[in-house]
């Protein structure tokens, strides 16, 4: 079982949480968070290269490498330790309170 503990000022921290059991068995209990999967105005698209990581892709667009987890947020379905060469990702902008 995974147990991840929000702290206050977490990203995770309004994230709505659902939870549900299967045949009653806790040990069977999916949790997942709701992400908003909506294009912002401002994204950019960048195409992965050979040398590309995402914490580096993070540090080209946003000056940090710390907000790598908001573009696998708005990327379902890629890895963010094995980008696939050739792979188009979506660059949103920072939300104006991060």
């Amino acid at each position: 079982m995974i147990v991840m503990s929000v702290f206050e000022g977490s990203r995770y921290e309004k994230v709505f949480v659902y939870t549900r059991r299967f045949r009653d068995f806790v040990r069977n209990t999916l949790t997942f968070r709701e992400i908003d999967r909506e294009i912002p105005d401002g994204s950019i698209l960048h195409t992965v290269t050979e040398t590309d990581r995402i914490d580096n892709i993070s540090y080209q667009y946003y000056g940090t490498p710390d907000y790598w987890w908001y573009i696998t947020d708005k990327n379902p379905g890629v890895d963010p330790l094995d980008l696939p060469v050739g792979k188009q990702l979506l660059i949103p902008p920072l939300p104006q309170e991060q």
